[in-house]
């Protein structure tokens, strides 16, 4: 009896963990996906960007203020969008090695002590920003041009939500750091 208690106990484990794994809103072949590891918590970001509508380019400089998540950090994680060209990368002033893998901006920092904040600078320019459309999942640096309505339609708009803040200030760009 016991053995049959046993093997019934597991069988609905079983069957519990791939109840969980399935959600009612998610497609079968969805891929699971989530949040990357945090190295630092994000405090603050000043950005700075000037504007050259005739030309569709932007330059700008962003600075993030950070505090480690824990001791020994030597390297940290923000992003860049493709389109930015980023022309220094400063770590509290001092000029930081870094290597950019698409969006993904991978910043020597040196070592870090947990909870000690720090700031890193990042200028930038841009001459090929082009988000997709309001509601086609793309956002980024928006450019409005005149059309045959309104001939003196001009600007730009950003989007952000939820990871496209990167496209035209580089930063910690996932909505896991609260």
């Amino acid at each position: 009896m016991r053995f049959a208690v046993s093997l019934v106990t597991t069988s609905l484990i079983l069957a519990v963990s791939a109840q969980a794994q399935r959600s009612p809103f998610s497609p079968p072949q969805a891929k699971l996906q989530y949040a990357p590891d945090r190295t630092c918590d994000l405090q603050h970001l000043a950005v700075d960007i000037d504007i050259d509508y005739p030309n569709r380019s932007f330059s700008g400089k962003s600075v993030n203020t950070l505090s480690p998540l824990r001791a020994g950090i030597q390297e940290i994680l923000l992003h860049a969008g493709t389109s930015l060209s980023l022309t220094s990368v400063k770590v509290n002033g001092a000029t930081a090695k870094y290597r950019q893998e698409g969006k993904n901006l991978f910043i020597a920092t040196g070592p870090l002590a947990k909870g000690k904040p720090f700031q890193v600078e990042i200028a930038y320019t841009s001459k090929n920003s082009r988000g997709t459309g309001f509601g086609s999942g793309g956002g980024g640096f928006h450019w409005i041009s005149p059309n045959a309505t309104t001939p003196t339609r001009v600007g730009f708009w950003t989007q952000g939500e939820t990871a496209y803040n990167c496209e035209w200030a580089p930063t910690w760009d996932y909505p896991n750091d609260l």
